[in-house]
Formats: C-alpha cells, structure tokens, sequence
C-alpha cells in the first residue's frame, strides 16, 4: 500500500514539472524578488532611492516595453529593454519627498511581452516627516476688492527632536503687494520656540487670477542646514466689475441646434450696473436673448448656434 502511495505523490510531481515547464516553454517570464519596498521613515524635502531586481526565467527573449510612475516618484530602467533567457535587469525607483507628508504609498507599473504577467505593478511605502511645522500651508484670499487690505499669520515651528527654529531670506513674487514681518513666540504645549511671518497682503493687487508666495530658508536649533518653507498665496481680485462666470463652456454643439447660457455681472463699488450693448459680432452664432436686472446684477441670457464647418 505504502509502494503504491509514493507511486501516485511521484506521477503528480512529475505532472506539476510538466505544467510549469509548459506555461514557460517558448515564451518569456518576467519574476521580482520583491514588489514592495518599505523606505520607513524619511524628513519631508529628501528622495528615496530603490532599486527593483527582476530575472528572466522563461525560454525567450523578455522585452520592457514601458516603466510608468504615479506623481512624486520617476522609475528607470537601468538594464537593457532585451533580456536573454536567464538574464537579469535592475529598475531604479526615486520618491521626492518634497510637500508629501504623513503615509505614502508611490506605485510603479512595468510593461513587457510576458504572457502571463504583461504588466507587474511595484510599489514604495513609507511615512514622510517634516522637519519644519508649518501653518497654514497655504494661503487662499478668495474673491476680494483691488483696494481690499488681507493680514495673514503664518506659525512655523520646528519639527521633530528639534527645540528651536530661525527664519532666514523671507521672499514673495510680489514685494509690492505683499509684505512681511517677523515675531518669536513660544508654543508652551510643545514646548518649542517658533517664529511667526506676518503677510500684509494688499492694497492695491491687480485685477484677475492672483497666485504668489512667501517663501523662507528655516534653520533649526544650532544646524546650518537650510529647510525650505514655502507658502502658495492664490485668490481673485475682482475690478470695478465683477463677471460670474469669468468662463463660459458650451462642450460639443452639434452644427444647427443652439445652447443657452447666461452671464451675471455687478458692480463691485456698491451701485448699480446698466448694460447699454453686448457685442457678440468676434463669435459667429453668438446672439442676445434678453438683458434682465435682479438687485444688484444683471444678466444676459444669450444663445449660441455654431454656423460653418465643425471645428
């Protein structure tokens, strides 16, 4: 009984063998020893370098078509595209750190001619820390007046193991509508001596989109290192005139039938706006409906039928 049971255990290991080497036969097979690489812990600003070891155990020529990467991290292949049957190829993978912070998890996707496994998804896990505390990280005004004045506090604390933080070469793209100062304070919870920028943002900002920023070099306890802190500021200064919306999409008209839409616009110094003409002549198909005032704001309904050749 015992001779006839190793008998069968041995017919289906040889029938195993056999499956594997059919899946195999003729064709490449693309194997990593590890897909996933835990970085654990790195300061916010720095890169993490890996490098993806892979092997080609098939029976034909394995090819690379593609290495992709999600925002935040590059991937390269640093082998040939071509590996022999038996060769091997290496894929450097480096995160920026750069304004992520807390878990992370960057993904990297590789495309070869395996039939099996035609796409092999690798990944760099890990926690970014900063090592300067800033807040707020950014800065939106929304929708204020040209002459409208904004004050803005922006608390920076250091980071980590760190007691202490210097601010250094305070900047912003604007000087002449934004200006800054500082004050040293002491966060009693935590424990740690901080430094807040005090932005005068206004008056006088020009009309339209308005996108800037502070930036600063930080400094922490006795360390020469210089940690960059930057502080996007965004917001729209609206003129004498304010227009909802700024942009009109009508998407995919079909040539002979119309869209609809209606424009509402206000005086931004508290009187009341009249519309004497629109001129519609620069878009051809373009018409007013009506000119309607409510309140403060006047709407125009106005048709659009595309005339001519699509386009």
């Amino acid at each position: 009984m015992l001779k006839k049971m190793s008998g069968v255990v041995l017919t289906l290991f040889v029938l195993s063998l056999g499956y594997t080497k059919v899946v195999y036969a003729g064709a490449p097979h693309i194997e990593f020893p590890e897909t996933m690489y835990d970085f654990g812990e790195a300061p916010q600003g720095d890169s993490v370098v890996h490098i993806f070891k892979f092997k080609n155990t098939g029976d034909d020529t394995l090819v690379i078509s593609k290495v992709r990467s999600t925002c935040g991290c590059t991937a390269a292949l640093l082998s040939n595209d071509t590996i022999p049957p038996g060769g091997e190829g290496e894929i450097k993978a480096v995160f920026k750190t750069g304004k992520f912070r807390g878990s992370v998890t960057k993904r990297i996707i590789v495309y070869s001619n395996d039939p099996t496994s035609s796409t092999v998804r690798l990944a760099l896990k890990g926690s970014v820390y900063t090592m300067v505390d800033v807040k707020p990280q950014r800065i939106f005004i929304g929708k204020v007046n040209a002459d409208t004045t904004i004050v803005e506090t922006i608390r920076i604390l250091p980071g980590r193991n760190a007691k202490k933080v210097k601010i250094k070469d305070i900047k912003t793209s604007f000087p002449q509508y934004i200006k800054t100062k500082t004050k040293k304070f002491k966060d009693k919870e935590k424990k740690k001596k901080g430094v807040m920028i005090i932005a005068k943002i206004g008056p006088g900002l020009p009309e339209g989109r308005f996108v800037s920023y502070i930036k600063a070099d930080a400094y922490l306890d006795k360390d020469k290192k210089a940690y960059k802190v930057n502080i996007p500021i965004s917001g729209n200064v609206l003129g004498p005139i304010e227009i909802r919306p700024e942009i009109i999409a009508t998407g995919a008209v079909k040539v002979g039938t119309s869209v609809k839409k209606v424009i509402s616009l206000r005086s931004t110094k508290g009187k009341q706006l009249e519309v004497k003409k629109v001129y519609t002549d620069a878009i051809p198909g373009l018409s007013v409906d009506s000119i309607v005032t409510t309140g403060e704001w006047v709407k125009i309904h106005f048709s659009f039928t595309p005339k001519g050749k699509p386009g």
